[in-house]
């Protein structure tokens, strides 16, 4: 297994969220506002790219649409079973703990960034960024900034075509190139997302590192090639769950884009039980 890639792809998002938050109560809720959209838009354009470059099929003699019944199914079926197993509450819940835990500090440098204000603006009379007021956004889904920005943060820097695509290429020693561009997409992100939400988007490189290890020991423990249909299906759903993310975040709307995550995994699980019946037909 790769870690350097994966650590390389964890720390971009620790580096953006470390200079984000630097801004973080800088900006006025307007600003704030337009930094949410352009990340939103962002990650709508990623989505989209990673669904028409997984999904259509372009030759000469045809277009086609490859196992779109299959994602249509694992989609509708893997949003139902999320809501029902309550993956949305779940990260909800997470997201109360970092949210208490996050509080606490930013209160603590709320207050040292007060005293250094007044410490400073007795010596020189000039006037410090560390004196402009704190603004908050007002959260759309959730109560609490925090909550909302690492569900936010965790959707949007998690899902996507090259959730699947490098650890892929990087386990299978084809490319390095893939992880590369995704841990800098992420760092950009990561650090826009921190100047609103804070450091509660730092939380986001857990599941952004769990992503990368099961993708790449998936690959490292199967025999699965980049021809199998598996692999496209998989990125175009985990594309849509991106696409879903940055369009809630961009345009405010509240769906529980978290419950669509089990959709991820229904591919495999066919693939694998057509694979098991054919060796058992086969033995047979």
């Amino acid at each position: 297994m790769n870690f350097l890639s994966i650590l390389i792809d964890v720390l971009a998002i620790v580096v953006g969220v470390s200079f984000g938050t630097i801004w973080r109560g800088k900006l006025s809720v307007a600003y704030q506002r337009v930094v949410l959209v352009a990340c939103g838009l962002v990650a709508t354009v990623v989505g989209l790219f990673g669904i028409y470059d997984s999904l259509f099929i372009f030759s000469e003699e045809k277009f086609e649409i490859d196992g779109s019944m299959l994602i249509i199914f694992a989609l509708v079926t893997g949003t139902v079973l999320g809501g029902g197993f309550g993956v949305s509450k779940l990260f909800e819940t997470i997201g109360a703990h970092i949210g208490k835990l996050v509080a606490k500090e930013e209160k603590k440098e709320y207050f040292r960034a007060q005293r250094l204000a007044q410490s400073k603006k007795s010596k020189d009379g000039k006037k410090h960024l560390s004196d402009l007021p704190t603004y908050d956004i007002a959260p759309t889904r959730f109560e609490n900034r925090h909550v909302e920005g690492f569900v936010v943060s965790a959707m949007i820097l998690t899902f996507g075509f090259l959730a699947i695509t490098a650890p892929y290429e990087s386990g299978a020693r084809i490319s390095e190139i893939p992880f590369y561009f995704k841990a800098g997409l992420g760092a950009v992100l990561a650090f826009a997302l921190s100047m609103v939400y804070g450091a509660s988007v730092y939380f986001a490189a857990i599941p952004v590192a769990l992503c990368d290890v099961i993708v790449t020991i998936f690959v490292l423990s199967t025999d699965i090639t980049v021809d199998t249909p598996v692999w496209d299906q998989v990125a175009v759903i985990s594309s849509v769950i991106m696409l879903a993310a940055g369009l809630c975040l961009a345009f405010g709307k509240k769906f529980k884009v978290e419950n669509m995550i089990p959709a991820i995994f229904i591919p495999p699980i066919y693939y694998g039980i057509i694979d098991l019946a054919m060796k058992i037909a086969g033995e047979g």
